[in-house]
């Protein structure tokens, strides 16, 4: 199990059991960060392998936009739903 499950799975336990303090709801709220965290830092990993390997300058620019494109988890909007759908390897995972 990756850290990413780990940590989903551990806010997933804790909302499931109901928060009986705020410091209950933080330690949730964390643990979801935490696991976004480690799955933003894997897509920029590979969009920066991909644009390492492009040879065209366009393609090269359109994945720089979309490495710094990636938001916090509390920025997260729609429109960062469609971007990501262009790139079917992300939504996988």
């Amino acid at each position: 199990m990756d850290i990413y499950e780990d940590k989903l799975d551990k806010a997933v336990v804790a909302f499931n059991e109901g928060f009986t303090s705020q410091a209950a709801k933080k330690r949730t709220f964390d643990l979801i960060n935490c696991a976004y965290d480690f799955l933003k830092t894997q897509f920029q990993d590979e969009i920066l392998a991909l644009r390492n390997q492009a040879t065209d300058d366009g393609k090269k620019n359109e994945l720089t936009e979309l490495y710094w494109s990636i938001p916090y988890l509390h920025n997260w909007k729609d429109k960062h739903d469609s971007l990501f759908s262009l790139y079917p390897s992300f939504i996988e995972k």
